[in-house]
Parts: structure tokens; C-alpha cells; sequence
């Protein structure tokens, strides 16, 4: 009976090969098989946010991606990890959060895509959460500017 453990944090294909070696006798491969790591669960040590700009034009899309990473860094390859995006500014007049609309999109392959479009100047907050919890880089200070 051979008994084998393994550990890895690295997703991918694995194959692993067990030789049997006599003294005086070439090795022989005896059991050769193949195993695919998957990522683990989301993280939002290691999920990052890509391609939110800090200056955006009012009036104009913008957009940014959330790639979610489990926490070994490993890119996830499907959807439905629990992600809120919130993009809010402080009304001038009250003094209250107005939160921006947008579109969020899973990809259903780690990724998250994120469009917004704001329609007044001033100081924004972009905030990425992932099951209640910052993600890597968030909240980003977006400074909205006039459009052409």
C-alpha cells in the first residue's frame, strides 16, 4: 500500500507518477494520472480591481473591471461570487450620499464589469465589496470633471 499527500496553491493540471525501482532494474512507471486544481473561493485580500480611472468625465461612461482571486492569488474561472459595487458622491445641497446608477455585469468567469456614468462634477467614492469586506484597492477617490 502506498499512501500520498499533496498540496498545492497553485490551480492547474497536475500529473503525478508513481515509479517502482528494483535494485539493478530500470524504473517503471506504475500509476500515471492527471488532476485539475481549481481556485477556492473568492477573496477580497487578493481580488483586485482593474482599469478604474481617478479623473472620469461628467456625462461620460466609464468602466472598470473586478477580477476575483481566491486566496492564493489563483484568478477564479466562474461567477456568482457575492461583489457590491457602490459609487456615491455627497449632494451639495443636503449634504446627504447620492449613489450613482450603473450596470454590473458577471462575466461568469471570475470577472465582474462595472459601467457608470456621472453626471456632476466634484468628488466621488468607488467602493468594491466582497461579502461585506473592501476589496484589495477600495474605496478609490474618483475626481469627476465637466465634459466637452
Amino acid at each position: 500500500v502506498i499512501d500520498c499527500t499533496y498540496s498545492t496553491t497553485t490551480s492547474g493540471l497536475y500529473t503525478f507518477a508513481v515509479n517502482m525501482t528494483q535494485p539493478g532494474a530500470a524504473s517503471v512507471v506504475v500509476l500515471s494520472k492527471s488532476v485539475i486544481v481549481l481556485p477556492t473561493v473568492a477573496s477580497s485580500v487578493s481580488t483586485e480591481i482593474l482599469g478604474l480611472v481617478t479623473v472620469a468625465t461628467a456625462g461620460v461612461t466609464s468602466s472598470f473591471v473586478v477580477r476575483a482571486r481566491d486566496q492564493f492569488s489563483n484568478i477564479l474561472t466562474s461567477g456568482g461570487s457575492t461583489i457590491v459595487t457602490a459609487i456615491t458622491t455627497p449632494d451639495r445641497l443636503s449634504g446627504s450620499t447620492i449613489l450613482v446608477s450603473g450596470v454590473f455585469n458577471d462575466r461568469k468567469d471570475g470577472n465582474y464589469s462595472v459601467a457608470y456614468a456621472p453626471t456632476v462634477t466634484g468628488q466621488y467614492r468607488a467602493s468594491v465589496r466582497l461579502l461585506g469586506v473592501n476589496v484589495r484597492g477600495s474605496p478609490v477617490t474618483i475626481e469627476v470633471v465637466a465634459g466637452p
